[in-house]
């Protein structure tokens, strides 16, 4: 985008990464998030869920475990839509066991939840 004279920002980047995920693009949209982190951007909390998200849509669970763990290190705060794709993507992996912990962490974070039997 900068080599055809585009100024870009951080939303402009959420938008492509988020794309790239529709698009069915995961290497070319962990690519462009490594350019982001490597370069002069620094990714915001909102990046972090549209990389999660985009990861636990493709099948990558693990990838978007260990960007959550980074999200954390970085000193961000997980959101509800960070969980819920977490949540949805472990489920979707037949990893039941995992989403067993994620109340736990919610409660960490001052979060409140209802169980419905």
């Amino acid at each position: 985008m900068i080599q055809r004279g585009i100024h870009t920002d951080v939303w402009s980047y959420n938008i492509l990464i988020n794309c790239l995920f529709k698009l069915v693009k995961p290497d070319e949209a962990n690519r462009t998030f490594m350019d982001i982190v490597l370069g002069e951007f620094c990714p915001s909390p909102v990046m972090y869920n549209v990389m999660i998200n985009g990861l636990c849509k493709n099948g990558y669970v693990n990838n978007a475990l260990a960007l959550f763990r980074n999200l954390q290190w970085h000193g961000f705060i997980p959101q509800i839509l960070t969980y819920n794709a977490l949540i949805n993507g472990l489920c979707k992996s037949r990893r039941m066991g995992a989403t067993r912990k994620i109340p736990f962490c919610l409660q960490d974070f001052g979060f409140l939840f209802k169980m419905w039997l």
